[in-house]
């Protein structure tokens, strides 16, 4: 949305380390986004904003390197069903 300013914050009771949540290969952690949202005017109808995500970015640790990736979200016809892929770099 034009005008918008979008403050966001990832929450999880994954180890932190180094200002980056850690979780271990083959173990599964929640992280949970929370996203806010300020709007510069007033919307008539909130059924007007939504809020879209499109890659998640990651790094990971492999065999002493740092390597980063990234997750591509997209939607499917279904609303509750989500597609993710990795895009490692």
């Amino acid at each position: 949305m034009k005008d918008a300013e979008v403050n966001a914050l990832v929450l999880s009771k994954a180890t932190i380390k180094e200002n980056q949540y850690q979780t271990v290969a083959g173990k599964r952690s929640t992280f949970t986004l929370v996203a806010l949202v300020t709007l510069q005017k007033p919307v008539s109808s909130m059924s007007n904003i939504s809020l879209s995500v499109r890659t998640l970015p990651f790094s990971y640790t492999r065999d002493g390197e740092e390597k980063t990736g990234s997750y591509n979200i997209e939607k499917t016809p279904k609303a509750d069903v989500l597609i993710i892929t990795t895009g490692n770099r």
